[in-house]
């Protein structure tokens, strides 16, 4: 190649500089840019997940030691701030647990209801589940009956037997001695459940044919 030749060629490569060289840099700095957001972005969820372990364990200490105020201060915190992490789904499960086994049934409910609901499907099922026996204990077994009217997957021996108790407080024994059948269907033989649920069954009214 001549002297003149290589000459010609720095001057197209300066020219293409001169008309390409800001679209150039701005796309290096959008490429820096897409790097340090991710980076910061993964730091900020990790600091996040730590911060609701802490909060969580923070919760469970209270709940434990009996100090109800504050365990629903930590659960509440734990929805509101960190509500797309499994931690804040786990506290409004154990706290409205607590809070119905102190009788504030209705209280329980609100929890379930207000809980997030996260990527975990298994969860989330659990969610509606709980809400569903709660439902039952508050006499709106319509509700329960329309949240368990199909088997939730993973969950078939609760579900029916859910659907069995609401379609028992419906008076529609029939249909609940089915339900029951298919709760059955879905424990082991030697489970203890079994028992609680044959016992259901057999304590319905006879008010038809046996299913």
């Amino acid at each position: 190649m001549s002297d003149l030749d290589e000459l010609e060629q720095g001057e197209r490569v300066r020219n293409w500089l001169r008309e390409n060289g800001s679209t150039l840099v701005t796309g290096v700095m959008l490429g820096l840019a897409v790097i340090f957001g991710w980076q910061w972005w993964q730091n900020s969820q990790a600091q996040s997940r730590m911060t609701a372990a802490t909060q969580f364990e923070a919760f469970t200490d209270a709940l434990d030691q009996g100090d109800t105020d504050s365990a629903r201060a930590f659960a509440e915190a734990l929805r509101d701030k960190h509500g797309k992490t499994a931690f804040a789904t786990l506290a409004s499960l154990r706290m409205a647990e607590s809070l119905a086994g102190d009788g504030e049934t209705a209280a329980a409910h609100a929890m379930l209801e207000a809980a997030p609901r996260g990527s975990d499907p298994g969860l989330n099922s659990l969610l509606e589940l709980r809400l569903a026996r709660l439902e039952i204990a508050l006499g709106q077994a319509e509700a329960a009956l329309a949240r368990v009217a199909s088997p939730v997957k993973g969950f078939e021996s609760l579900s029916n037997e859910l659907r069995g108790d609401a379609l028992a407080s419906l008076g529609r024994a029939d249909e609940a001695r089915a339900a029951f059948d298919e709760a059955l269907a879905h424990i082991d033989e030697a489970s203890p459940a079994r028992d609680i649920v044959k016992m259901k069954r057999d304590d319905l009214a006879r008010t038809g044919p046996e299913a």
